[in-house]
């Protein structure tokens, strides 16, 4: 299995071959807490946790996929990405839903060369529950999330690399006319470039649905 999904190639994975997780579901399948043991050493491995793995582990075991999902989403240590990839999230909770940040959102995309998100979207990027779209050079992942726990800044956007849950930015409040100075300080900050341009690709899995540990 891959590192393509039927909505294109995507750079990070490509080099991406799930047939260690195998091995890895073998050796944890009998263990208390299983999900969490395999989808640790998925990350051991591989440096990071693909939607192929977590596809893959669904496919080997009677967790959904959506259950393992949601344990990765769930665990701050879990990285969705190579290390080093920058990762934007716009936060979604009520009180940045309440001051527009919708239009943050838009200008994030436009700015980072990434297909259109919206509500309507078939692919669903809502809440921590997606892995989110990618920048064509595979530099950048944006996200949709839940409530960061930082309403006083409402409506927000944060930036990271996937590596480093301790080194963050929370920028805001801010508009979408500030977005673009405000993105900009944070990849410096970063020593990061602006990707390329494209369109974004969607991250492969690929079909995931809301998932959660409920």
């Amino acid at each position: 299995m891959s590192g393509r999904g039927p909505h294109g190639s995507f750079v990070w994975a490509e080099g991406y071959d799930v047939a260690e997780v195998e091995a890895i579901v073998e050796r944890n399948k009998w263990r208390r807490g299983a999900a969490l043991e395999m989808l640790e050493d998925v990350q051991e491995h591989y440096g990071w946790v693909s939607p192929a793995a977590v596809q893959r582990i669904a496919e080997l075991t009677d967790y959904s996929s959506n259950y393992l999902y949601g344990v990765v989403t769930f665990y701050d240590e879990f990285r969705i990405a190579p290390p080093g990839t920058i990762r934007v999230d716009v936060c979604n909770g009520s009180a940045c839903a309440l001051n527009r940040e919708d239009a943050i959102l838009h200008e994030l995309e436009r700015l980072l060369s990434l297909k259109e998100i919206t509500d309507t979207s078939p692919y669903e990027l809502f809440t921590q529950n997606k892995f989110g779209y990618v920048s064509d050079d595979g530099t950048v992942i944006l996200r949709k999330v839940d409530c960061v726990g930082a309403c006083q800044l409402a409506p927000l956007f944060r930036v990271g690399r996937e590596d480093d849950h301790h080194d963050i930015r929370f920028i805001g409040p801010v508009t979408a006319a500030e977005t673009e100075s405000a993105l900009k300080k944070a990849f410096d900050d970063f020593g990061a470039s602006m990707p390329s341009g494209g369109s974004g690709v969607r991250a492969p899995g690929d079909e995931f649905h809301k998932g959660n540990l409920g």
